[in-house]
């Protein structure tokens, strides 16, 4: 399995670890009053599945893209197009300033 893949799952697997966490605590602390609407409602638990679902997707990809941005690069810089006529263009003006 490529490396980027296998960040990629521990990563989204940590994010809904967090989402758990999230959801139990805002359950247990009982924040708007949300676990008397959990309880004493038909679709309560649906609801609570949906809220840890959605809330795992978005730890997740925080999670997977923080592990992203600090990965560290080791390959050289690759020279674009751009950067090929600005140096083209730079040892043309070396030879005409040294002729």
């Amino acid at each position: 399995m490529p490396r980027i893949m296998r960040l990629f799952i521990i990563q989204s697997l940590s994010g809904f670890g967090i989402a758990a966490a999230f959801t139990a605590l805002l359950l247990w602390l009982n924040f708007g009053n949300i676990a008397y609407l959990v309880q004493n409602t038909d679709v309560g638990p649906l609801a609570v599945v949906l809220f840890w679902l959605f809330n795992g997707l978005v730890f997740g990809a925080v999670q997977f893209g923080v592990s992203l941005m600090s990965l560290r690069d080791d390959a050289p810089p690759s020279r674009g197009p751009g950067q090929r006529v600005a140096v083209a263009a730079q040892a043309q003006s070396a030879r005409h300033l040294s002729h």
